[in-house]
């Protein structure tokens, strides 16, 4: 099983200092989404374009260097969108850690 591909459409998002929480939604932060090659999917003869193999992808946050700077940490869901809530009075950087992984996926003709 391949890991999953994906291409971080932006590497910084800037949030302004506030006294209050601000919350982010930055749709196709991710981008590319891919569980793996075609070959791994197994594109089906009766079905050409189609994927036999569903595999479903998740985006892992292994690590956020200061995550102080957050009320809600930053996550990625299976469409790419990135969400976090940045903590009031806060100023700083982070660097955010994340990885794709694929649940191997099932074979409907089975």
């Amino acid at each position: 099983n391949a890991p999953p591909t994906f291409t971080l459409s932006r590497g910084v998002v800037a949030v302004p200092e506030a006294p209050v929480v601000l919350t982010r939604v930055v749709p196709n932060f991710a981008s590319d989404i891919r569980a793996g090659p075609d070959s791994e999917r197994g594109i089906c003869a009766a079905n050409e374009g189609q994927n036999c193999v569903n595999q479903t992808v998740v985006f892992v946050v292994d690590y956020v260097t200061v995550s102080e700077l957050f009320t809600v940490l930053p996550s990625i869901d299976a469409w790419g969108t990135l969400r976090f809530a940045a903590a009031p009075s806060q100023s700083g950087s982070a660097r955010v850690y994340v990885r794709a992984e694929d649940d191997g996926g099932t074979d409907p003709s089975s």
